[in-house]
């Protein structure tokens, strides 16, 4: 019977009455969009801070090579990158949180200070650290899933609940960004076809 795997993308394998909820359809992860030129593609189905899904995949692009570099250096998906920078800056080079994150992967001051960043504004640095940082979480903890809910409340609470922490924000971040990961993969498997 036909399905999709983990990240949404169609697998003969899967069975449709495993983990049903879990996946999306295929077409629902992407969408076709005009570019300046005409041209038409498509890009993941993501809509980020009131942006249109044209203009979060036009943001995504005019960083997609330096994150590809960057998660080929440190042994990262570059779609999973892309996820988390969805979710965290909308690809704002300039975004602050309340909290006081960051750029485009919201480091934290702190953080990006033991990162060895010396300007967190630069979205070269900024992006070097978060993914280097973003690998290392992944390392450590083994999975995607725990590596983002690390990357948001803090590895110390990952080890203190021994899995993704009770916080609404943490639970509702992690189920956001393997979404927009979904998306990505898709977006990936399509173009190379």
């Amino acid at each position: 019977m036909f399905g999709f795997d983990s990240v949404g993308i169609p697998n003969i394998e899967t069975s449709r009455k495993k983990n049903k909820q879990q996946y999306k359809p295929y077409r629902e992860l992407l969408k076709t969009v005009k570019t300046s030129s005409g041209k038409t593609n498509v890009v993941p189905n993501l809509r980020c801070y009131g942006y249109s899904v044209a203009a979060t995949a036009r943001r995504a692009a005019r960083y997609a090579p330096l994150i590809e570099s960057y998660a080929r250096r440190y042994d990262i998906s570059a779609e999973l990158v892309k996820a988390v920078i969805t979710r965290e800056s909308c690809f704002r080079e300039h975004a602050q949180s309340h909290v006081g994150a960051y750029g485009l992967m919201q480091l934290m001051p702190e953080t990006a200070k033991w990162l060895g960043v010396s300007d967190i504004g630069n979205p070269k640095e900024n992006l070097r650290a978060g993914i280097r940082y973003l690998a290392q979480l992944k390392r450590r903890f083994g999975s995607v899933e725990l590596a983002l809910a690390a990357y948001n409340a803090g590895p110390g609470n990952v080890e203190r609940y021994d899995g993704i922490p009770p916080f609404k924000e943490t639970q509702s971040y992690v189920k956001t960004v393997m979404s927009y990961y979904q998306s990505y993969v898709a977006s990936k498997q399509y173009a190379s076809l």
